[in-house]
């Protein structure tokens, strides 16, 4: 890597030694991401994942020497996972400075996926259409869902999903982002012409078009 270019990549720390570590720095590796997804032994199992504490560790410190950014990810909804393990997994990350740059993802399972294909065995209710997020498991019910993302913010201070910030003009051809909902033709492109509206998409509204329930629902029947 002689440009310097600074790298990222995916590891599991277990395996970092201080060579490795050293050999990292010097390619020029300035952050990785750590698949933890819980702490949870049981959950673990069900994924075929393995978590060993004091060598997860042990491979973090080594990074931090070389001032190499750890990135943990930690995936909400895992099958065998409580909300209290979930809560658990986040004092872990709090306890060990691994929380100001943490990952938390809602479980997806995705088509073709091995989960997918044994939901109905472990008892999970996930969205049929993307991003197929978990709904429910054996363990978490819906009301444990909603309360996993409080305890994200409460200790880790940060939303689970961060607030979309909005935008007011469109600078891209083939997306739309922003529509004034007052101008008509602005409505009947929406309207018209759903698929050119992008993945966040401001609209801009006054008081009579939002007293307007039948308008209201055609357009979030075209979005």
């Amino acid at each position: 890597n002689t440009t310097r270019l600074p790298l990222h990549t995916e590891i599991r720390l277990e395996n970092i030694t201080p060579e490795s570590a050293a050999l990292m720095r010097e390619a020029g590796f300035v952050s990785v991401e750590a698949g933890l997804q819980t702490t949870n032994p049981k959950a673990l199992k069900q994924i075929s994942r393995h978590f060993n504490r004091t060598k997860f560790m042990e491979g973090a410190s080594l990074l931090r020497e070389k001032n190499i950014e750890i990135r943990t990810g930690v995936i909400l909804g895992l099958p065998g996972d409580t909300l209290e393990d979930f809560s658990n997994t986040l004092d872990f990350l709090s306890q060990n400075q691994l929380d100001s740059h943490a990952e938390i993802y809602p479980l997806s399972l995705l088509p073709g996926s091995a989960l997918l294909s044994r939901s109905p065995e472990m008892g999970i209710q996930h969205q049929s259409l993307p991003p197929y997020f978990v709904l429910k498991t054996r363990e978490m019910s819906s009301s444990d869902f909603k309360k996993a993302v409080l305890l994200v913010r409460d200790k880790l201070g940060r939303e689970l999903f961060n607030p979309v910030s909005p935008c007011f003009k469109n600078t891209d051809k083939n997306f739309i982002r922003f529509l004034d909902l007052k101008n008509p033709s602005d409505l009947k492109l929406l309207l018209g012409s759903p698929h050119r509206m992008a993945n966040t998409l401001s609209l801009l509204m006054n008081r009579e078009i939002c007293r307007q329930t039948s308008l209201l629902e055609t357009i979030a029947s075209r979005l």
